[in-house]
């Protein structure tokens, strides 16, 4: 018992601890964070938020990350309207499984009477097939792995024409394959120590045991 325990809690801790198919068990939240960004970190004003393909405006997935995205912004000096006229900045949010084909798609918003051209690729919403997990010694295990991702831009239109003013971006490894349950963990690590380093990428991690995967 004496070298079993200490070897079982490093192994969850590490994340490295198999469980096996079935167990429902999975361990820490492992993120890479990529930003590019003008911001100062003293930014102030009213933030209207959309979604960047505009069919998933009133999806209920989309409504979910919209009120974490909110809140986020609201502990950083920002305030959420659904007021276009009263908007300084313009958020959008992207969200899905990064998978080896990609498509993108350019959208044209209109806010405030300010235009925004983005370009955003179209991450499957409904999981991919996985891939086969390995374990710490480099064998396959009966569990697969997914890609989860989570993109914010922001964009002011208080100036005479629309400027991007940041770009972000977070990718999570993990046996979870619904987009919804990991919202939480994926928007609070893209906003953790806002704003994030520019030009930067961030290993983030989170201690935490997923039940059922997710």
């Amino acid at each position: 018992m004496r070298i079993i325990i200490p070897v079982f809690f490093f192994l969850m801790l590490t994340g490295c601890f198999e469980t096996g198919k079935g167990s429902g068990l999975s361990f820490g939240f492992y993120g890479n964070r990529f930003a590019l960004h003008e911001l100062k970190g003293n930014e102030r004003g009213d933030v209207f938020l959309l979604s960047t393909r505009k069919q998933f405006q009133n999806d209920l997935v989309y409504k979910n990350f919209e009120q974490l995205v909110s809140d986020a912004l609201n502990r950083n000096g920002l305030r959420i309207t659904k007021d276009e006229k009263k908007a300084k900045y313009v958020g959008l949010i992207n969200y899905g499984f990064v998978t080896q084909v990609s498509t993108v798609s350019t959208e044209n918003y209109n806010v405030n009477n300010k235009d925004i051209l983005l370009e955003a690729e179209n991450y499957p919403i409904n999981a991919p097939r996985g891939r086969v997990k390995k374990d710490m010694w480099g064998f396959d295990t009966p569990n697969l792995i997914y890609d989860r991702v989570l993109e914010f831009y922001l964009y002011d239109i208080s100036l005479e024409k629309s400027k991007q003013v940041l770009y972000s971006k977070i990718t999570s490894e993990g046996e979870c394959n619904n987009i919804n349950s990991m919202a939480k963990d994926l928007t609070e690590q893209l906003f953790l120590n806002y704003p994030p380093k520019n030009n930067v990428t961030e290993l983030l991690t989170l201690d935490k045991i997923y039940i059922g995967t997710c």
